[in-house]
């Protein structure tokens, strides 16, 4: 028996516009993207179980005294080492430390940047787009919807950018 022609025809293919170019945000939350996911872990599904990853731990994030200049020899040094430069914010109030705003195609280079970072801030979290950062991994949320962090295993860095950092991670 043959198949029925369909109610709904197949038109033209829309081209798709040109979009700006995206530009991707390199922080240092001031809370810890750790106890806000346990917050709404909590909000969401108040449990006993749930309710430890918060109960007696600080929400605020710690920097050093000396964490300006360690974010601004760490630039220099990136500078020098990969010809890559990322104009850092340090606002005074606000939702982050710091921020450095990276184009799309400078991705590569903001992931060596983060992990740089992380090196000389040990135990503060640092976030890249979707990513976090702490003491030289990467995490993501699990399968994208879920409170938890799980290391992000897929995340490499080209070649030469990791010899480029070789001495410094």
């Amino acid at each position: 028996m043959p198949r029925p022609l369909p109610t709904l025809p197949h038109g033209p293919v829309r081209r798709r516009t040109q979009h700006p170019q995206r530009r991707v945000l390199l922080a240092c939350p001031r809370v810890s993207p750790e106890w806000e996911l346990g917050a709404l872990r909590v909000l969401m599904k108040p449990h006993d179980w749930t309710r430890g990853a918060i109960e007696h731990r600080r929400p605020d994030q710690r920097l050093r005294r000396g964490a300006r200049d360690q974010v601004e020899s760490a630039r220099q040094l990136f500078r020098q080492r990969l010809d890559a430069d990322f104009e850092v914010h340090f606002p005074d109030a606000g939702d982050f430390f710091f921020v450095a705003e990276v184009p799309d195609d400078r991705l590569d280079a903001a992931r060596a940047f983060a992990l740089l970072l992380s090196a000389r801030l040990p135990g503060v979290w640092l976030t890249l787009d979707r990513l976090f950062v702490l003491d030289g991994r990467f995490y993501r949320r699990q399968r994208g919807y879920k409170f938890n962090l799980v290391p992000a295993s897929n995340i490499r860095l080209p070649r030469d950018v990791r010899a480029a950092l070789r001495d410094m991670l």
